[in-house]
């Protein structure tokens, strides 16, 4: 192979990288997703106007029509958090397997504002449908089952080969019981 042709082939390999950088470069303009703090995701698509930011601690949100519930997500159960949210218990799946939420079912946070998002779980019945919206889209489940259990029974947060959303809370005037409502994804 002579000088000429090794030149040729040089340039145009950086002729390719080249319009493969503009291009790149180009589609990135136009979906301008860009991190605007810690805790916020500024998105505009498209050259819409409207742009929406997302916290990056909600995990997403629970809603059921019946019992009048739509609840904020977060991780962890500790108490600040379920003064807030509904609470996921980190060592469960978000989205696939078991998902294992937790909520006060009475009292009002520092501010006065009504922290008893799972105050109606128990009107709850097998059948009854709830939604989980998270990060990868919109799941509903259909209640299968409710019982009672004790404090100290974890049994229920133990991983699924099949998709669970399990909702736990506790019982009024027992104050070593838990309410369990399980349910299938359908």
């Amino acid at each position: 192979m002579n000088k000429k042709n090794k030149i040729i082939i040089i340039l145009s390999i950086l002729a390719v990288l080249l319009l493969g950088i503009v291009l790149i470069s180009n589609h990135n303009k136009n979906n301008d997703i860009k991190i605007v703090n810690d805790s916020e995701i500024s998105q505009n698509d498209d050259n819409n106007e409207e742009t929406r930011k997302y916290e990056i601690k909600d995990l997403g949100t629970i809603e059921c029509e019946k019992i009048e519930l739509n609840a904020p997500i977060k991780e962890t159960i500790e108490l600040d958090v379920l003064s807030t949210a509904v609470g996921h218990f980190e060592d469960t799946p978000l989205y696939n397997g078991n998902v294992c939420l937790a909520g006060h079912n009475s009292g009002t946070n520092k501010q006065g504002e009504d922290i008893g998002f799972f105050k109606r779980l128990n009107e709850l019945e097998v059948g009854d449908k709830v939604k989980y919206h998270h990060a990868f889209g919109e799941y509903i489940y259909k209640v299968s089952e409710i019982k009672e259990i004790e404090e100290t029974d974890f049994s229920v947060l133990e991983p699924s080969t099949t998709d669970k959303l399990t909702l736990i809370t506790c019982v009024k005037g027992q104050k070593k019981l838990r309410l369990c409502v399980i349910c299938d994804r359908i």
